[in-house]
């Protein structure tokens, strides 16, 4: 790179794509980085900056013996990894000449058959072709193995989690719940048959901790109503602009660069055959909203209680012919006319399959298929293939004063205050004087009050290992049964299901016990347990400032702040245009013995007079 000579005592690197040396100063690594190159595996490779091109996504070096793609449309390297391709998908775009656009560039309205060819059309795939450079060539020096650097990992995370459950009442099922989203943490949950109304709190269903933005369209106690959990670094936003009426509820997050819109909808068993063309009206106004931007993708997850369809063959389950309207051939036109497909095929309740997932984007979802649920409805659940920043909440040191020792805090205490007097106090500045009493108040904290650490992942504290080592166990059990229906096996599927329901009520009930303490001692622990079950939390939700999702506290004040600067702008009073001084004309009056009203009549109401009131006569 500096095209001088590479001696045998230099510190230099050897690039695996050229084979040309480079001065460690040259490529910019420092001692330390040097010494982690020496000590990798030889299947490491290092490249230098001109034999590798920047990906599009992760900005990272596309190296020549890295799986690539080069987009058509920004003329962009990616790396497979970051656009999400696996390794069947890149041997069919290597063997054929077909348009293949990045995450960036792409509409995000890709169907099942986005892989085949197009014609007259042109793209290499071939390895990027190093540049020779001005470097002189050295193949080895004194037989040492050249030192290469380990491959970095992207901060990307790659999939969304998506959990669709018909719950069939939520608050009998609410810690069963709370059991599947400590567990499997998903990032998107869909509820149906909620059966709960604005008397039922937030808070005392989903506990905050869990880190959900909470989306309600609720019915009555006695049934219906839909529920959508969406994680907070999201940036989740509720969806008003298409409520028409129909049992849904609505929400919208932008994954790089484009809008996902997610449904909860249910249907009930008894509507109308023409209750389902609401959801064709909801679709019509997210796309013409969106008429002159980005296509968006819809996400539309539910029961519909469609039972005819036979979703593997879209035809009538019964007859074999195809779907009436009363059978659900309205809903089958509402998937043609939106170029969306249904990605569950499997049964959902008996042998029926009435919860269903709607997409525009079926081939961004893998892993689609049926686990236990608490009600009678098996839950749905599947995996959004998209990039999105993996942000987590930074983890925080708490200070535990409650379990301070303060006795020797108070013995330092007068010991720092014998040789603070005695040491020439008068002598030292007031800065010095306050940084020798802030350093021994840091030291003596540190050294009495024991600290720790939040948990990058929060859970529920009464979801025991032994509970998770169940649910796992029982989900075995139930794929177990669905592939092979033997009854002694839905025997000791059933019997583990009521096990994990008994032992996590009891797990809850010792948790809140223990908390709470005896109530005839001191009654407030309880009581503020009560009261935090009915308030919901109002938090500030993630913000977006700079392109950037603001997660922890001190962001969320760093975007406020910078959006609302203006409003506390200092003011000028220079600018402020002086009009000379303004006299008034006053009348100075007694008062009088008759009251004030007598005196009014003397006033003259046209023109400009102030009133000054005597207090003589009082």
């Amino acid at each position: 790179m500096c095209a001088k000579l590479v001696k045998k005592n230099d510190n230099a690197v050897q690039c695996d794509g050229c084979d040309h040396w480079v001065h460690i100063r040259c490529a910019d690594i420092d001692r330390e980085g040097y010494k982690l190159l020496q000590l990798s595996k030889p299947e490491d490779k290092w490249y230098r900056s001109k034999c590798s091109s920047p990906c599009g996504i992760c900005l990272k070096g596309v190296r020549g013996d890295d799986p690539a793609i080069e987009c058509d449309s920004c003329k962009k390297w990616i790396h497979n990894r970051c656009s999400l391709v696996d390794d069947s998908h890149y041997d069919h775009i290597q063997a054929t000449n077909c348009i293949w656009m990045c995450p960036n560039c792409d509409n995000g309205n890709l169907s099942s058959t986005w892989g085949l060819t197009a014609p007259q059309t042109e793209n290499s795939f071939h390895a990027l072709n190093p540049d020779s450079g001005n470097a002189h060539s050295i193949s080895s020096i004194d037989g040492k193995s050249s030192a290469r650097r380990p491959s970095g990992k992207t901060a990307l995370k790659e999939e969304v989690s998506v959990v669709s459950i018909n719950i069939n009442g939520l608050r009998g099922k609410k810690l069963d719940l709370q059991t599947i989203l400590s567990e499997s943490n998903p990032d998107v949950v869909a509820l149906q048959e909620t059966k709960i109304d604005s008397t039922v709190t937030n808070t005392e269903l989903i506990p905050p901790c869990l880190e959900y933005e909470i989306f309600r369209n609720d019915r009555t106690l006695r049934g219906g109503g839909t529920m959508l959990l969406i994680k907070n670094h999201l940036s989740p936003t509720q969806v008003n602009f298409i409520a028409d009426g129909s049992e849904s509820i609505w929400a919208k997050v932008s994954i790089n660069g484009t809008w996902h819109y997610l449904a909860s909808w249910y249907r009930d068993p008894d509507a109308h055959v023409e209750h389902i063309s609401l959801l064709r009206d909801q679709l019509s106004k997210i796309m013409t909203s969106h008429r002159n931007s980005k296509l968006p993708c819809f996400h539309v997850l539910g029961d519909f209680n469609f039972s005819q369809i036979d979703w593997a063959h879209r035809l009538d389950k019964d007859s074999g012919n195809s779907v009436s309207n009363h059978s659900g051939k309205l809903l089958l036109d509402i998937i043609n006319d939106f170029a969306a497909d249904q990605l569950v095929k499997s049964p959902t309740r008996g042998n029926n399959t009435l919860d269903l997932v709607i997409t525009n984007t079926p081939s961004q979802y893998t892993d689609v298929s049926t686990i236990d649920s608490p009600s009678d409805h098996a839950a749905i659940v599947c995996k959004l293939k998209c990039l999105f920043p993996n942000l987590k909440q930074p983890r925080r040191r708490i200070t535990q004063y409650s379990k301070g020792d303060y006795a020797t805090m108070r013995r330092d205490t007068r010991g720092f205050c014998i040789k603070y007097f005695n040491g020439g106090q008068d002598k030292r500045t007031v800065e010095e004087n306050w940084q020798l009493i802030k350093s021994f108040l840091e030291k003596t904290v540190k050294a009495n009050i024991p600290t720790k650490m939040t948990k990058s992942r929060k859970s529920l504290p009464w979801i025991t290992d032994t509970i998770r080592r169940l649910v796992r166990r029982r989900n075995r059990l139930h794929a177990i049964f669905k592939k092979t229906g033997k009854a002694d096996v839905r025997k000791r599927w059933v019997e583990l299901r009521s096990k994990i329901k008994r032992e996590v009520y009891t797990s809850h009930k010792n948790y809140i016990n223990g908390m709470i303490g005896d109530i005839k001692v001191d009654a407030k622990p309880f009581w503020r347990y009560i009261n935090g079950q009915k308030k919901d939390k109002h938090t500030i939700p993630p913000l977006k400032s700079n392109s950037k999702v603001a997660v922890s506290d001190m962001d969320k004040a760093q975007a406020l702040n910078s959006q609302f600067s203006s409003v506390f702008s200092k003011t000028v009073f220079t600018t402020i245009p002086f009009l000379g001084l303004f006299v008034v004309r006053c009348l100075i009056l007694p008062y009088p013995p008759m009251g004030w009203k007598s005196c009014y009549t003397v006033l003259n109401p046209i023109r400009p007079w102030g009133l000054i009131i005597s207090t003589h006569g009082f």
